[in-house]
């Protein structure tokens, strides 16, 4: 049998991940899943970016996790997988999807005690789920589309933040219209979440009040949208959200992109993230007033991306964590996000990418980021390291490793740790 360290050799010598910048696509069917505007994005959010496209036939998955930590045990997983998805043809407009995702436990160690929990089932073993059960509707012009059932919807507040196994998938009610090509407006509702991160069991859809760890139920979330493009350089976003009982989110976003020279590109952020309680407020007071700007020049003729990104944030109770997924802040990074502080505080990042085939090698990049995370109180002091290296190796197969480091400085008794993941995909 291979053993593990063999396999995070060759793990080593497949590598990923990216810095870049791309816009969020609305299209219903083949969903770039990325969220933000022009703007440069969140290292958290590129690295759990879901490619549509590997999620229209099928896809073969292997992955590998271990957590270290300064003093105690550490966690390790490893898992296969993948997902076969079916489409049926239109008929007047109308088709229907119909996707099935399984994971199978790998891991070598039997002891559940040390096996990393985020790849698995609630009990940490394998498991199947028909994580796509939707009915489409698009309009001949393709300006109306809607999309009702089980499927995969990414946003500022709720994304498929594909960085494990499997990622998130929403039982969800939408519709999408496109008066002009330069403005789409969207509202819906979600019920349900599965994968890894809806807090239960990655295994099952349920209700986002116990993703939520609300002591009632709720009528779940309900949001509207609208994205304007008022020329090829400028995107503007506003969502506006209601968690039924908890908390109202209003999210906004600008993108600004702007040519310095023939292959050197300027790209600007900025984002304001505004929460307050509710109804019944479950969760209690919920108050959050996050603000963020970043930027990122990318010097094409070089292969080198350079980043930085700001967030502050000013509410009674800190960034907001209700998130289902990875969050739409620009500072989070692998591991850590601002919400992490539980109070007023800040966060930056810089970061830097390099892109090999500037110099004859094809398909591969490799980037680092740093962040810090500290809250006014000084209570909580964090930083962040990651290093990231992605592989296409041909069209079908990809491999990404990450590397993060995550140190404590407040609160003393917060013990540091390690993660290393690695995931190669065939899509077929």
């Amino acid at each position: 049998m291979l053993s593990k360290a063999f396999l995070l050799s060759v793990s080593f010598l497949i590598m990923t991940t990216i810095i870049n910048a791309s816009e969020y696509d609305t299209n219903l069917s083949s969903e770039t899943h990325t969220h933000h505007t022009g703007a440069q994005r969140s290292v958290r959010e590129i690295l759990g970016e879901n490619n549509p496209i590997e999620h229209m036939r099928g896809q073969l998955r292997f992955g590998y996790i271990t957590q270290r930590y300064d003093t105690s045990p550490t966690l390790d997983a490893y898992g296969i997988g993948g997902h076969i998805h079916f489409d049926t043809q239109s008929y007047r407009g109308f088709r229907l999807g119909i996707s099935a995702y399984g994971v199978f436990d790998a891991t070598f160690d039997s002891d559940d005690a040390f096996t990393h929990p985020d790849f698995f089932d609630d009990e940490k073993e394998s498991f199947a789920v028909l994580s796509e059960l939707y009915l489409d509707y698009r309009t001949e012009s393709d300006d109306l589309r809607i999309r009702l059932g089980r499927q995969m919807f990414d946003s500022p507040h709720a994304d498929s933040d594909d960085i494990r196994m499997m990622p998130n998938y929403f039982e969800a009610y939408r519709i999408r219209y496109a008066p002009t090509s330069k403005t789409t407006l969207q509202a819906g509702w979600i019920r349900k979440m599965a994968g890894w991160e809806n807090g239960t069991d990655a295994s099952r859809f349920v209700d986002l009040s116990d993703v939520l760890g609300a002591d009632a139920d709720t009528d779940g979330l309900f949001f509207i949208s609208a994205e304007f493009t008022p020329d090829d350089d400028l995107d503007i976003a506003v969502w506006v959200y209601r968690f039924d009982d908890i908390a109202d989110i209003v999210y906004a976003e600008a993108g600004y992109h702007l040519f310095l020279a023939q292959d050197t590109e300027l790209m600007l952020g900025m984002q304001w993230d505004y929460t307050h309680e509710t109804g019944k407020a479950l969760l209690g007071i919920q108050s959050a007033n996050t603000y963020g700007l970043n930027a990122e020049i990318a010097f094409e003729k070089l292969g080198v991306h350079l980043l930085g990104a700001y967030n502050r944030d000013n509410g009674k109770t800190g960034a907001s964590a209700l998130n289902l997924g990875g969050g739409a802040l620009f500072t989070s990074m692998e591991d850590l996000t601002l919400d992490a502080l539980g109070e007023k505080g800040d966060a930056f990042t810089v970061g830097a990418g390099y892109y090999f085939e500037n110099i004859g090698i094809k398909n591969i990049s490799v980037s680092i980021a740093y962040a810090r995370f500290a809250s006014d109180s000084d209570r909580f002091k964090a930083h962040e390291t990651d290093i990231s290296v992605i592989y296409d190796i041909t069209d079908a197969l990809s491999c990404e490793l990450v590397y993060a480091d995550v140190d404590f400085d407040r609160p003393a008794a917060q013990e540091g740790y390690r993660i290393v993941r690695f995931r190669a995909d065939y899509n077929f």
